[in-house]
C-alpha cells in the first residue's frame, strides 16, 4: 500500500461522519434534482398564478392565503431571473437542509454515546425524507419553511433560551399557522419549568408583526397579518383534506353536511386529548428537558394533526421529522416511523402522482400508530424536578418543620 492510500483510508476512517453526511448531501441534491420537473395542481392552480400577480402588481393586495412573509419572498423570487417552478422549488430546498443540520444538532446535543455519529445519521435520515424532498422537490410546497423555525424554537425552548425560542415560533408563525401545534408544549413548559412569565409569550405576535411590518411600505394595514389567519379557519369546509383522519371513520371527508356536525366535537376531543397528555405529564413530574421534550412535542403536534378538522396531508411534516428525531434517539420507534412515512407517502403519491388509497385503511393505520407510540413512549418518559415538584417539596419541608 502506498503511503498515499494510506493516509487517504487512515483520514476517511478518522472522518466516516462526515464523509457520510457528504455523500448523503450529494444525493439529498441529486433527487431534488430530479423531481425539478414535477408540476402539480397546487402549483397550476395557486402557486404559479401567485407569483404572476406579485411580479405584475408588487405587494400592494393580499395574494393568496399566506401571510405577508411569505408573499415577500415570492416578490424577491419574481426579481430572480429563473422560472418560477424552479424559483420555489429551491426556496423551500434550502430550509430542507435548515430542518436536517437543526435535527442533527438535536440529536448531538441529547446523545450521550457516538454523538458524532448520531448526529450525522438524523441529519442524512431528515435529508433523505422522502417526505422531505417530495414537498418540496416534487410539490413545491413550503412546509420545510415554518417546520424548521419551529423545530429551531423547539431546540432553544430544550436550552432553556426561552426568548430566542419564542423569536423562533413567532417566525414560524409569519410563514403559516400551523404553527400552533407547536404552542401547546410551550405551555407545558411554562406550567412546569415556571422559568419565565406569560408575558413573553407576546414576543410570538410580536416578532411576527415586526416581520410582516414592510407591509406597509405597499399601502397596507398590519392587521391584516392576523384577518389573513382568521380567514384561514374557516376556508375549507370538510373533515380532512387527504389527511387519513380518524374521522373518515365516521363521515366522508368532503361532505359539508357531516362536518357541519362534527366540527366542534373534533376540536373538543382534540382539547381533551391534549389536556390529558399535558396532565399525565404534569402529575409524572416528567421535566420537559432533553429527549422528554422532544417525545411531548413529536405527541401534542401528533394529537393536533390527527384530531382537528380540515387537515391537509402535509400538515403531519413537522411531526414527522419529529418521529425520524425519536426514531434516532430511541431505535425501538424505528419501525412505527417507517409505518407514518408510508402513509405519508401514500397520501402525497394521491395527490401528485394519482395513486390509489384506501382511506379507511389508512384512517385505522393512522389511529393505530398513534396509539402504538403513545404505548412505546410512556416507558421512555424519564422523572425529572421541575421547578413546581421542587415548590411542593420545599413547601412540605417547612410544614414538618
Amino acid at each position: 500500500m502506498t503511503k498515499f492510500e494510506k493516509r487517504t483510508l487512515d483520514f476517511a476512517d478518522r472522518h466516516l461522519p462526515l464523509l457520510l453526511a457528504a455523500l448523503c448531501t450529494l444525493l439529498g441534491i441529486a433527487v431534488r434534482v430530479s423531481l425539478r420537473e414535477v408540476v402539480s395542481d397546487d402549483y397550476n392552480t395557486f402557486l404559479q398564478p401567485w407569483y404572476n400577480l406579485i411580479s405584475a402588481n408588487g405587494l400592494s393586495q393580499q395574494v393568496g392565503d399566506y401571510n405577508f412573509l411569505y408573499q415577500f419572498i415570492i416578490w424577491i423570487l419574481t426579481k430572480i431571473q429563473i422560472p418560477s417552478l424552479y424559483a420555489y422549488k429551491i426556496c423551500s430546498c434550502i430550509f430542507d437542509w435548515v430542518l436536517a443540520i437543526t435535527a442533527g444538532v438535536i440529536v448531538r446535543s441529547i446523545s450521550v454515546h457516538e454523538r458524532e455519529w448520531v448526529g450525522c445519521l438524523a441529519y442524512c435520515a431528515v435529508l433523505l425524507s422522502p417526505v422531505g424532498f417530495l414537498n418540496s422537490a416534487a410539490w413545491a410546497q413550503c412546509d420545510a419553511i415554518y417546520s424548521a423555525f419551529a423545530l429551531l424554537a423547539i431546540l432553544h425552548l430544550e436550552r432553556k433560551q426561552y426568548t430566542r425560542a419564542m423569536c423562533f415560533l413567532g417566525v414560524s408563525f409569519a410563514f403559516k399557522l400551523q404553527a400552533v401545534f407547536v404552542l401547546p408544549l410551550f405551555l407545558v413548559v411554562y406550567f412546569t419549568e415556571r422559568k419565565f412569565s406569560a408575558a413573553r409569550f407576546l414576543l410570538v405576535p410580536c416578532t411576527m408583526v415586526i416581520l410582516s411590518s414592510p407591509i406597509v411600505l405597499w399601502g397596507r394595514s398590519l392587521t391584516e397579518v392576523v384577518k389573513i389567519y382568521f380567514s384561514q379557519t374557516g376556508t375549507y369546509q370538510a373533515m380532512s383534506m387527504n389527511y387519513p383522519s380518524p374521522w373518515l371513520l365516521l363521515c366522508q371527508a368532503r361532505e359539508q353536511t357531516q362536518y357541519a356536525y362534527l366540527k366542534k366535537a373534533a376540536i373538543v376531543v382534540t382539547v381533551f386529548v391534549l389536556a390529558a397528555l399535558m396532565v399525565w405529564w404534569i402529575r409524572k413530574a416528567y421535566a420537559p428537558t432533553g429527549k422528554n421534550l422532544y417525545m411531548m412535542a413529536f405527541l401534542l403536534v401528533y394529537t393536533c394533526v390527527l384530531f382537528l378538522p380540515s387537515m391537509h396531508e402535509r400538515y403531519g411534516y413537522l411531526y414527522e421529522v419529529l418521529a425520524i428525531i425519536l426514531a434516532i434517539l430511541i431505535p425501538k420507534t424505528i419501525p412505527l416511523c417507517a409505518g407514518l412515512l408510508a402513509i405519508s407517502m401514500n397520501t402525497y403519491g394521491i395527490y401528485l402522482f394519482g395513486v390509489s388509497g384506501n382511506w379507511t385503511f389508512l384512517a385505522c393505520a393512522n389511529l393505530f400508530f398513534y396509539c402504538a407510540y403513545i404505548y412505546s413512549l410512556k416507558e421512555e418518559f424519564q422523572p425529572g424536578i421541575t421547578e413546581k415538584a421542587n415548590e411542593e417539596i420545599t413547601y412540605k419541608g417547612k410544614r414538618n418543620a
